[in-house]
């Protein structure tokens, strides 16, 4: 018997991911969106991530188009901002880049200062499956933030985790 999707949804909460803000530029026009289903994929031959973007979704045909997109790690004081970029609402879709403070690297996409991490990436595959679109990054450049806390979702909830970045394994 096949899992229904408000198990699968129900089971996932269980599941800590750390929130990011992907973001893009086409034609003069700024897209992003909160997602949880990023990771890192490979250092060789050339570092790269994946991003895990719904085809419905109001950002991805400029992720598409674009050709290029920035993934912003959260420190935890920017849950404003990842449920602002989480909104289905069009007027909150409107007002996303008119908080906090943007600038760009490499690529040109957004990238959110004063985020944990953020990394520049050109899109060097896609791959379709499902109602998603695995879109592979190659990273391009970084910028790394002075953030010790960052916001991660488990639970349907926002919380926060405190890292030991810099200090000896």
């Amino acid at each position: 018997m096949p899992i229904s999707a408000e198990v699968f949804k129900r089971a996932m909460r269980h599941f800590p991911a750390a929130v990011n803000i992907v973001t893009c530029t086409h034609e003069g026009i700024y897209r992003g969106l909160t997602a949880t289903a990023v990771c890192s994929l490979c250092v060789e031959p050339v570092p790269s991530l994946l991003v895990c973007v719904n085809r419905n979704g109001s950002t991805y045909s400029c992720l598409r188009n674009s050709k290029a997109f920035a993934v912003n790690v959260l420190d935890a004081t920017q849950q404003d901002i990842a449920k602002l970029f989480a909104s289905p609402n069009p007027e909150d879709r409107d007002r996303r880049f008119s908080v906090g403070k943007w600038s760009r690297l490499v690529s040109g996409a957004p990238v959110l200062d004063g985020a944990a991490v953020a990394f520049d990436c050109e899109l060097s595959q896609e791959v379709e499956h499902g109602t998603h679109s695995i879109l592979v990054g190659s990273v391009i450049d970084i910028r790394m933030g002075e953030s010790r806390s960052h916001l991660m979702y488990v639970g349907g909830a926002f919380t926060q985790i405190s890292s030991q970045l810099g200090c000896p394994a």
